[in-house]
């Protein structure tokens, strides 16, 4: 009969539901395992300063700033890398050691794109600055796996920044 056909695809779909959801907390489970177990050094974006200290800290060779100690002849100078000297006499203890340094700034190859083909044709549209109120939404609901696991990866940041005394 209709009525208890009915009644079972009801069910049917709450296990699925159940499963779906089931599935889900298996897949966040498994990456928030990986992020504890399986990387070095977990990075966020707001911190991206930070992130570039730690990296440096636990991967010395990449270090946004570097020591420049070419003391081979026990001289005590700072030399350039090509042997000059570049700390001066009359040089601030501060100056010096800001000499005595090498800069390697982190690139933004992550930038937007000049053409995001958003509008017609694949021409350029000028998106808002942030989504309206309704979208936000859409966003937070589609992305409820990706904002636990980031809840993880910045608890994990505050756990590597204390483990490293920064």
């Amino acid at each position: 009969n209709l009525q208890s056909s009915s009644s079972i695809v009801d069910v049917d779909a709450d296990a699925d539901t159940h499963k779906q959801q089931q599935e889900q907390q298996r897949m966040i489970d498994e990456a928030i395992d990986n992020l504890r177990n399986q990387f070095v050094v977990v990075g966020i974006t707001e911190e991206l300063d930070m992130t570039a200290q730690m990296i440096g800290q636990v991967f010395p060779w990449l270090a946004t700033e570097l020591p420049h100690d070419n003391d081979t002849n026990n001289n005590n100078k700072k030399t350039n890398g090509r042997g000059k000297d570049t700390a001066k006499s009359n040089d601030t203890p501060h100056q010096k050691k800001k000499a005595a340094k090498i800069q390697c700034p982190l690139g933004h190859a992550n930038k937007s794109p000049q053409n995001n083909r958003c509008g017609p044709s694949n021409t350029h549209w000028d998106l808002p600055s942030h989504p309206d109120e309704e979208t936000r939404q859409l966003i937070l609901q589609h992305n409820q796996l990706d904002l636990m696991l980031y809840e993880a990866a910045k608890k994990r940041f505050q756990l590597q920044k204390e483990a490293l005394g920064m």
